[in-house]
């Protein structure tokens, strides 16, 4: 496999967004900062629920924080809520989303889920949201 990296398990921070757990790959994190942090150094944000189709209603972020994107562009973060923890997860264990509720998620974003405390937590590539598919991802 020359230059070929084979991953045996992924670094997931998960967190709540619009009341549903969900993790993202720490490759593709930068940081976490207030919001009001995040506004003051320029950063363009979005709130992930927003990209969702499958929460309605008014969201409350109790404890707002912004993800900054890694990109070599403009500095982009997206505003979850309540982030839990980083842990490891095996390859194995990550199950592809069921057609049905892919098509519900409004987001070709969310790619794969992994059941953790008894619940299941859905996995994002920042990447693939309309708000970072204008960056460098290799930042």
């Amino acid at each position: 496999m020359d230059g070929e990296r084979i991953y045996e398990e992924l670094q997931l921070l998960t967190f709540t967004a619009g009341g549903v757990r969900m993790a993202a790959d720490m490759s593709q994190i930068a940081g976490m900062v207030e919001p009001e942090r995040a506004e003051a150094m320029g950063v363009r944000l979005s709130r992930l629920h927003e990209h969702m189709l499958f929460r309605e209603g008014p969201v409350i972020y109790s404890h707002p924080r912004v993800l900054l994107i890694k990109s070599s562009g403009a500095p982009s973060g997206i505003v979850i809520d309540q982030p839990e923890e980083i842990t490891s997860v095996p390859i194995g264990s990550i199950r592809p989303l069921p057609p049905l509720f892919a098509l519900c998620a409004g987001s070709k974003a969310v790619w794969g889920a992994v059941v953790r405390d008894g619940g299941v937590v859905l996995i994002i590539d920042f990447y693939k949201l309309p708000l970072t598919e204008d960056i460098n991802r290799r930042g």
